[in-house]
């Protein structure tokens, strides 16, 4: 399987990552993250595990956008607890917890600070507003 290692330091745009393994370096936030390849399901993108400093997130991400908003603090991205279920998950890097949102989004960007989440090329739109997330679970 082919490594790639990538350098991240723009946190207003999401970036594509899928079918390989990918050491991920988020320079704004000092954060390495690892994306491993584990399969392709019939119809679409990889799926992979992540890990944050070496600490395994649950569940799969599917291999496509991923965002780092708030100088890095964050990732915005597709994932699923079970195979083949698309939610959209944000993960809290400082403090090592996840929230997993109630409508899946494909792609998302940042607008006047604001992160824009979209679907079939951002015809359909919502803004996130991550202080109002309420119910966060711990990454253990």
């Amino acid at each position: 399987m082919r490594y790639e290692e990538v350098s991240i330091d723009n946190d207003n745009h999401s970036y594509w990552l899928g079918q390989i393994d990918y050491k991920i370096e988020l320079s704004q936030s000092k954060t390495v993250l690892e994306l491993k390849y584990i399969g392709e399901p019939p119809h679409g993108d990889s799926y992979h595990k992540l890990l944050i400093n070496s600490k395994q997130v649950d569940g799969y991400f599917w291999g496509c956008n991923f965002i780092f908003p708030e100088k890095q603090r964050y990732v915005l991205c597709s994932w699923m607890k079970i195979l083949f279920e698309r939610k959209t998950i944000l993960i809290d890097i400082n403090n090592m917890r996840y929230s997993i949102l109630a409508q899946y989004w494909y792609d998302y960007k940042i607008d006047n600070n604001v992160i824009i989440m979209g679907n079939d090329k951002f015809a359909e739109t919502k803004a996130l507003f991550i202080n109002e997330i309420k119910d966060w679970i711990t990454i253990t």
